[in-house]
């Protein structure tokens, strides 16, 4: 069967970053889902289905602060424009952007 070559991509690239973890739980999104390596927050029901406990809400909450930490290293990267003039070949850009994520997260919890 021939898949597309961006959803194959981004399937390769999903894998390698759960697996990729040292063993560590990594929080991700629902693009993520039936992957028993990450945690996920939990699905809000459909209309007409019972509301999420309050516990469930609460973990969700925890869930999306974390993960807008995280998520403030690239859009710093982006803001700062601090790859614009980055020349490195292969696999250069991927360890400078996790360098210097890595950074930011280590600055955000001291």
């Amino acid at each position: 069967v021939r898949r597309d070559g961006s959803f194959q991509e981004r399937q390769e690239i999903r894998a390698a970053s759960t697996s990729n973890s040292g063993g560590a739980k990594v929080m991700a999104d629902g693009g993520y889902q039936g992957n028993a390596e990450v945690i996920m927050p939990y699905r809000k029901p459909r209309k007409g289905q019972s509301p999420l406990p309050q516990w469930k809400e609460d973990l969700n909450t925890v869930h999306a602060s974390v993960r807008a930490r995280a998520e403030h290293a690239p859009a710093h990267m982006k803001t700062w424009n601090i790859l614009r003039n980055c020349r490195r070949k292969r696999d250069g850009v991927s360890h400078a952007t996790r360098s210097i994520a890595l950074m930011h997260n280590l600055t955000m919890t001291v």
